[in-house]
């Protein structure tokens, strides 16, 4: 073999493995890790020529971490609040992570307590929560949200305050089924209908509430947990930590809760004048259905009560009173007055046994 066949050999090698070298990487590429459509996660890409927002497919080829994929980091980040009752924490999920891969499960909101008013002015407390997911084939609407947890809280807000504001309070108390039921419906339609405004893409799956007075409700502190948690639209400011710009977290934040409930000291002794309108709606269903006997019966609770807060409010100014028996209404009681008369007589004396 001589120095030219030597050569030719040397560069067939050399072809060889420069087109083996570009297979291998042809076939990393079809192989390696792509970003997967699947039915519960989901991305969305921007067209980097004409700025247009579409929804990741099968047929794309798109890697972790690839410039054309929406991670939301320059806006606010798709989130909703989660308020937990028992420690009175209001705190934030996410629905997309840091690759901006968005969720396609299951999840549920619950905003901080609204008040809502009924159609005969009473106030209730309201602690909503509501089932969602985001719909894959309607996910690019999520791109066009400024901030999806204040719209989606702002849209229950006014769904259960039209529903329960369309109701006297007694009947709000027997159709709590049919109030669920209703908001359900009106949140979905206003994923459905145009008239109802910007979508949110989303399917709503149940609504649920629970209920207290607020008339009877104290103020409540509630402590945000998330540094990127909005104070809920019903509460104000009381006190909290600021961001920390140098280290780029904040302290948890307190706001307060306001209600309608009475500061008044006397209000654990409810009397006659002091019912408020709820409980007197309350005490009207006690009636209801009973005989003539329990209906004496709860009159005369009622009347023993307020003499008894009228005793306890004189008593409480520090002079002396007296009152009649029968102000107290003890006049004509065969029990109180045996017990007066054998408290006044001496025991007569037992007979001497015959001896």
């Amino acid at each position: 073999m001589d120095v030219q066949d030597a050569g030719l050999a040397v560069a067939f090698v050399a072809s060889l493995l420069i087109n083996a070298g570009f297979l291998v990487m042809l076939l990393q590429r079809q192989t390696g890790k792509f970003l997967i459509d699947g039915d519960d996660e989901t991305f969305l890409l921007r067209n980097r020529k004409t700025g247009a927002i579409s929804r990741l497919d099968h047929q794309m080829k798109v890697k972790p971490g690839d410039r054309r994929i929406v991670t939301f980091e320059k806006r606010h980040r798709l989130s909703f609040p989660v308020y937990d009752r028992m420690l009175r924490q209001l705190s934030e999920r996410e629905l997309t992570d840091t690759h901006g891969g968005i969720s396609l499960r299951i999840h549920t909101t619950t905003p901080a307590p609204f008040p809502v008013i009924t159609n005969d002015g009473h106030s209730v407390l309201v602690t909503a929560s509501v089932s969602f997911a985001v719909e894959k084939d309607r996910a690019y609407l999520l791109a066009k949200l400024a901030d999806f947890g204040s719209q989606l809280e702002r849209r229950i807000h006014s769904a259960f305050s039209s529903a329960i504001g369309a109701l006297r309070d007694e009947e709000m108390r027997q159709m709590l089924g049919k109030i669920e039921a209703d908001v359900t419906k009106e949140l979905e339609a206003m994923e459905r209908e145009a008239k109802f405004g910007v979508p949110l893409g989303i399917k709503i799956y149940e609504a649920r509430f629970q209920y207290e007075d607020a008339d009877k409700s104290p103020a409540r502190d509630i402590t945000i947990v998330s540094s990127g948690a909005a104070a809920p639209l019903s509460a104000s400011p009381r006190a909290g930590g600021e961001p920390d710009s140098a280290a780029g977290t904040a302290s948890p934040q307190v706001v307060t809760l306001q209600t309608r409930a009475s500061a008044d000291p006397s209000a654990g002794r409810p009397g006659a004048m002091q019912f408020a309108g709820t409980e007197l709606d309350k005490l009207l269903d006690q009636f209801k259905g009973r005989s003539p006997d329990q209906i004496a019966a709860l009159m005369k609770l009622m009347e023993l009560q307020t003499r008894q807060n009228i005793v306890t409010t004189l008593a409480e100014t520090g002079g002396v009173i007296v009152f009649s028996a029968k102000e107290l209404g003890l006049d004509g009681n065969p029990v109180v007055e045996d017990a007066v008369m054998n408290a006044l007589l001496p025991p007569l004396s037992a007979p001497k046994a015959a001896e």
